[in-house]
């Protein structure tokens, strides 16, 4: 009987070890995929603040342009290039090109796809 529990407690042990590597092993990719998406966010932030700052802001690329209008189409512009070269970089490619946490979670929480219904 001695024996027995003994072999019932390496068992557990093993039991134990393997839920506890499986879930480390889901729990890596999805930190790093985390802080690639704050960074992407951060990159994003900072450089659309930085281009509105530039373009419509007090600065003397704002006062060289004529109108409203062509500060924004240029502000449009960067702004575009910025998302699509985040998109298409290496980070951007790892974290699915979005660089929202409300899609990451529910990705997450849906198992890596959308499903609607």
């Amino acid at each position: 009987m001695r024996a027995y529990g003994a072999l019932d407690a390496i068992v557990s042990r093993s039991e134990e070890r393997r839920v506890n590597t499986t879930a480390q092993s889901h729990l890596g990719p999805l930190v790093r995929h985390s802080m690639l998406e704050l960074f992407l966010t951060a990159v994003l932030l900072f450089g659309v603040t930085t281009i509105v700052r530039f373009a419509v802001g007090p600065s003397p690329i704002s006062r060289a342009l004529p109108q409203v209008q062509v500060e924004l189409i240029i502000v449009g512009a960067v702004v575009a290039a910025l998302l699509a070269g985040l998109i298409i970089s290496r980070p951007g490619k790892v974290s699915g090109g979005h660089m929202n946490p409300a899609i990451s979670l529910a990705m997450w929480r849906l198992g890596g796809s959308l499903r609607l219904k």
